[in-house]
């Protein structure tokens, strides 16, 4: 016999506005078992204005049900509610009741009212006559139950829905005879915008929803993943299998609450239901879905170039260590012929080296180079470890590309050596030409060929042409050696960045365009840059080299014939006819020469294949837009 304030008590227990239940009074409520109240008609010795009893008690908008009254709602078992329809005697705000609990709108299954349907078994709906002698201002009495517009389901109901196994729930219901606002509680308690429901019924209702709702609220979605099942024992047309999904909301912190099988539920198997929250659009990452698209996509061209690049410098590592491993014995003979080469012009020139002055040279120029390609380097990586971009990719390039950049180094070291000893001989020569202009320089240096003049011959020239000539044949075996250790890797080196310069601009074009993010304009720039300097510097030291050894030729020919001296005319002609037929060059194999001729033809070859590439990608994007769109 206790109440509380806007919730339905269970088993007798009566709200402000709920009639009572077992021989109780409330206000605006109809006794029931002989009591009286001021609106409603008497049943069985009790009289209530307006309405007509059911088993003795009245009510103005709803009649009970065995004795207990509910606003709007028409009670099970003596359980009344506010909003919500009870379980078992329980109520909760727009959720339906399981086994005896009405809600405002949901439709009646045996016995229950429910909001613009019609009554079952014997009970009356709002504008309808009483059922069993019994009347009501809006509806007629159930089984001694009535609710507001609603027609009876044997006590239970369920507000926007019909319930399942006797128990309902939009959002949330009650269990066990409480009551709570929004919400149904557990046993006799209140909560807020929470509860559960799990009370079993012999009957179920069309468009119910379960009966089982972890974590609900009515007008906002949960934040975590709930889960809702329902039982019923008998089965009716529009049960839960009907529903497939309800969507509450796809906007940030949405969440979807989907069945986890389409089948129809039977009488025994559970329905169960999933709830998905999915993460606020402003936290999506979808700068990398934009990056990954086009790999992601099936777009032939994307993935053509990436794979063509990952794959062309794995082949160029193993190329270049292979070839390395393969040729060290002739790499031992280059430093042996540059060996050869210091002596012939230390002893048998009498021309000093300035080594100190070389190691230095030759350090700051490669301090410049590996400085810019280290600090390129680092940038790159720290570009892939902030914006999360293909860390996989370039993990396994690292020892490509330094392997790679080491063996481009090397080969540049060699041709600067060589170009030092073809420097060394042209001074000579010019020395040699000078002495016929001037003749105090021709005593200054005819004095430093005293070797050549002890031996009593009257050619100290042809002795000094013979012994540069002689140089200049070891030059050239160090460049076929160069030639020899560095042709295949240099083909794959320079075939590897033309696909990789390529590539790389091709993806510069559509970070540009929006196309992918702008951070992979930055990797690829920083792709770009060291591929630049690469390749500049090795065409600058072969171009240098080339050059001096032309220079060797036009200096051979100013020297001026004696005509008196056919054996040192016919030596002039010899060593002419060696620099033409023996030109110091670095080429790929025998396939091109390393010069800036090189350089230009590359630039006109990216150039043409980046306009196809990307008339191919416009092409895809505007079929892909039109396949959209239709």
């Amino acid at each position: 016999m206790a109440q509380r304030r806007n919730s339905g008590p269970s088993d007798g227990s009566n709200a402000v506005v709920s009639g009572p239940s077992g021989g109780s009074n409330a206000d605006n409520s109809g006794p029931s078992d002989g009591s009286n109240a001021v609106v409603s008609g008497p049943s069985g010795g009790s009289n209530a204005d307006n309405s007509g009893p059911s088993d003795g008690s009245n009510a103005v908008v709803s009649g009970p049900s065995g004795g207990s009254n509910a606003d709007n709602s028409g009670p099970s078992d003596g359980s009344n509610a506010v909003v919500s329809g009870p379980s078992d005697g329980s109520n909760a705000g727009n959720s339906g009741p399981s086994d005896g609990s009405n809600a405002v709108v949901s439709g009646p299954s045996d016995g229950s009212s429910t909001g613009n349907s019609g009554p079952s078994e014997g009970s009356n709906a709002g504008n309808s006559g009483p059922s069993d002698g019994s009347n009501a201002v809006v509806s007629g009495p159930s089984g001694g139950s009535n609710a507001d517009n609603s027609g009876p389901s044997e006590g239970s109901n369920a507000g926007n829905s019909g319930p399942s196994d006797g128990s309902n729930a939009v959002v949330s219901g009650p269990s066990g005879g409480s009551n709570a606002d929004n919400s149904g509680p557990s046993d006799g308690s209140n909560a807020e915008n929470s509860g559960q429901i799990s009370v079993p019924s012999s009957s179920s209702s069309s468009g119910s929803l379960p009966s089982e709702v972890s974590s609900s609220s009515m007008h906002s979605a949960p934040s975590v993943s709930s889960s809702v099942s329902s039982q019923s024992s008998t089965s009716s047309p529009g049960t839960v299998s009907s529903l497939n999904s309800i969507i509450s909301s796809t906007s940030e912190g949405s969440s979807i609450i989907s069945m986890s099988s389409t089948a129809p539920q039977s009488s025994s198997s559970p329905a169960v239901y999933t709830t998905t929250t999915l993460p606020p659009y402003g936290q999506r990452k979808n700068t990398r879905r934009r990056t990954t698209k086009l790999l992601e996509d099936n777009n032939a061209l994307s993935l053509l170039v990436g794979g063509l690049v990952f794959v062309g410098l794995l082949i160029t590592h193993f190329i270049n260590i292979f070839q390395a491993l393969l040729t060290r014995k002739k790499q031992n003979m280059i430093y042996q012929k540059f060996d050869e080469i210091d002596f012939l012009l230390q002893n048998q020139l009498l021309v000093n080296i300035n080594y100190k002055s070389l190691q230095q040279k030759l350090f700051i120029k490669y301090f410049i180079i590996k400085t810019l390609l280290i600090t390129i380097h680092i940038s790159s990586i720290v570009s892939v470890i902030i914006n999360q971009l293909f860390i996989q990719y370039y993990l396994h390039l690292i020892l490509p590309v330094f392997i790679i950049r080491i063996r481009c180094i090397q080969n540049m070291f060699y041709v600067d050596l060589i170009n030092e000893k073809l420097n060394l001989m042209n001074q000579k020569l010019e020395d040699i030409n000078s002495k016929h202009r001037d003749k105090m320089a021709f005593i200054l240096f005819a004095d430093k060929m005293q070797k050549f003049d002890r031996k009593d011959t009257k050619n100290s020239l042809y002795e000094q042409l013979l012994v540069l000539k002689q140089i200049y044949g070891k030059l050239w075996d160090v460049s076929n050696l160069i030639n020899d250790c560095f042709g295949w890797s240099l083909l794959v080196i320079v075939t590897q960045y033309f696909i990789e310069f390529t590539s790389n601009g091709y993806w510069l074009f559509l970070a540009l365009e929006n196309v992918l993010d702008r951070s992979i304009a930055t990797q690829s720039l920083c792709s770009i840059f060291p591929i630049i300097i690469i390749l500049t510097s090795m065409a600058y030291s072969c171009y240098q080299s080339a050059e001096s050894a032309q220079h060797t030729g036009v200096l051979i020919h100013k020297i001026e014939r004696d005509i008196s001296n056919d054996l040192q005319n016919a030596l002039i002609r010899e060593f002419s006819l060696q620099i033409i037929h023996e030109p110091i060059e670095i080429s790929a194999n025998g396939f091109f020469t390393i010069n800036f001729t090189l350089l230009g033809s590359m630039s006109a070859a990216t150039v043409t294949y980046l306009v196809i590439l990307i008339q191919f990608q416009l092409s895809e994007i505007k079929k892909n837009t039109n396949s959209t769109s239709t």
